[in-house]
């Protein structure tokens, strides 16, 4: 759920769907390269967390995410994920003031069976449980940190961010050219590293013979399997009180 994806960059070739896009906008193609970077983070061939994952556009945004466009793209999901029975994971690198609208949209996905991954927010250790979608209990909540886990100076903080992965200087697919990468930074390049590692253990899970289909126990499962193996107390220049210290590490899970 983002500003779309370049469909034909050779980083996400043949596995993205451009599923769904806001009535404002004319299709589901990226509109301004956040959605291409953050789709590559997750799942793109060469720096993806999950390198052969299928990659479903819901455009929501273009440089601003109108609430009433997060809304219908939510309930899209929901409604696609009910019908198909397809095990799924919803990344959202985007988020704005509290809002009560989205929150309850967000659970409504949760209690759809489908894990949501979202981005703390780059308010600068500000308190994420001020933030939607940030403040859903449920969801994976990101925070960012740089190279030598030191916290970000822009993430967002708090006991609403369940853990926190690289989001600093992170390289990705550049939308404006099919073959090229950039790098950016952000909550937002965070949240994908870690829904990538869901993705991942769904598959882990599934293979296992746990789970088949979307249910509110697969959400519980992959949220706390993701936060058990992560690296506690790896974050450093985080607050002792009040705060989550949590890295992610996937070394358990496979790159799918």
């Amino acid at each position: 759920m983002d500003s779309g994806i370049n469909p034909d960059h050779s980083d996400l070739k043949g596995r993205v769907t451009l599923g769904w896009h806001a009535s404002s906008f004319s299709n589901g193609r990226d509109s301004n390269g956040h959605g291409t970077h953050v789709a590559s983070t997750l799942g793109g061939a060469t720096y993806g967390a999950a390198k052969k994952v299928n990659l479903i556009s819901v455009k929501v945004c273009h440089y601003s995410c109108p609430n009433s466009g997060i809304l219908e793209g939510l309930n899209w999901i929901k409604t696609q994920v009910q019908r198909n029975k397809r095990l799924s994971v919803v990344n959202m690198s985007l988020g704005g003031g509290y809002s009560s609208s989205i929150n309850d949209a967000v659970h409504a996905v949760l209690d759809a069976g489908i894990p949501v991954v979202v981005a703390a927010g780059n308010s600068g250790k500000a308190d994420a449980c001020h933030f939607s979608p940030a403040s859903v209990s449920g969801a994976l909540t990101v925070g960012a940190t740089q190279i030598d886990d030191n916290l970000a100076s822009f993430s967002n903080i708090g006991s609403c961010v369940d853990i926190y992965a690289p989001g600093k200087n992170i390289m990705a697919a550049n939308y404006a050219n099919n073959n090229g990468y950039k790098s950016l930074s952000g909550t937002s390049m965070a949240s994908p590293l870690v829904a990538g590692a869901a993705a991942g253990m769904l598959q882990v899970l599934r293979d296992a013979g746990y789970v088949s289909e979307p249910s509110v126990s697969v959400v519980d499962d992959v949220n706390y399997y993701i936060v058990k193996f992560a690296e506690k107390d790896a974050v450093k220049g985080l607050p002792s009180t009040n705060n989550n210290n949590a890295m992610l590490f996937t070394t358990c899970l496979v790159s799918s």
